[in-house]
């Protein structure tokens, strides 16, 4: 097994980076979406993470860039001594701190005090030769050899039983977790959505326009009630709920993009019980 991974690190190490290193758009693997009750029965050729809450992010061997391939503005000692091989992950800062994070990595000139918060959580290398369980082991060399307390690896699981998955799953849901992440052990990696990575989320979440404004009543009165939206499959709906008092008093703008939560589709196709999370950001 050592020399396995002696002999996969080389070629790593000379191979030329999938995605180059010029600041471009990543070509970066995706999840697809699914349930809980869908899940093969296989699930020993899974190895299952907890989905973060946090900014994906790409370091390409020498610049820590967007999904989008904008660079991120982190501070130099945050990237020192990264790995030269490109890196896979998030940037995250704990549970339910997505909106705390993005104003932190958002900034122009970074603050080092704020950025001592921050992690770069890595999941996945992107190397399309090896199957994911020998891409576990190169990130796990590669992260434990720059020695940066802030430079992590995601906690990886694997279970024998259907029912196993199932209480860990719905722990980590109640804990505050978004979801979490199947990868099948001989998965490659290759851009775009793969039937390979499944994404589990105790809801579904999509994007939508606001066109408009609705006015709250009762205790609403003079903030924001309900956004209107159009989704991406042309569906216009409102959407009232999910809003903190301070995103009422500043909701988002015409034309913004937002990011909606929500459970299932009607007959109609219209998103059922859908709520706010956030504006969509880079």
């Amino acid at each position: 097994m050592a020399a396995l991974i002696i002999i996969i690190v080389c070629v790593l190490l000379i191979a030329t980076p999938v995605f180059g290193n010029s600041i471009n758009k990543p070509a970066l693997m995706l999840a697809k979406t699914t349930e809980l009750y869908s899940i093969p029965e296989r699930v020993t050729r899974y190895i299952v993470s907890e989905k973060l809450d946090g900014m994906r992010a790409f370091w390409n061997g020498e610049a820590l860039i967007s999904k989008r391939g904008h660079p991120i503005n982190a501070p130099d000692w945050f990237t020192k001594d990264f790995p030269t091989t490109p890196l896979d992950g998030e940037l995250w800062l704990q549970r339910n701190k997505f909106e705390q994070l993005i104003s932190i990595v958002s900034k122009d000139v970074p603050i080092d005090k704020e950025w001592q918060q921050v992690k770069f959580v890595v999941f996945d290398i992107p190397e399309p030769q090896f199957t994911f369980q020998q891409r576990l082991n190169l990130i796990e060399i590669s992260v434990s050899e720059s020695n940066k307390p802030w430079l992590q690896i995601v906690p990886h699981h694997q279970f024998q039983r259907f029912d196993e998955l199932e209480s860990f799953f719905k722990k980590i849901v109640e804990q505050g977790a978004e979801g979490v992440i199947l990868n099948h052990v001989e998965g490659l990696y290759q851009s775009g959505r793969q039937n390979t990575v499944l994404k589990l989320k105790p809801f579904y979440d999509a994007e939508a326009t606001v066109i408009g404004h609705v006015e709250g009543t009762g205790k609403f009165t003079g903030m924001l009630g309900s956004l209107i939206v159009r989704n991406a499959q042309g569906k216009t709906f409102k959407i009232g709920t999910g809003f903190s008092d301070k995103e009422r008093l500043t909701p988002p703008q015409i034309n913004d993009i937002i990011t909606y939560k929500y459970h299932g589709l009607t007959n109609s196709g219209v998103p059922r019980f859908a709520s706010f999370l956030r504006i969509r950001n880079d």
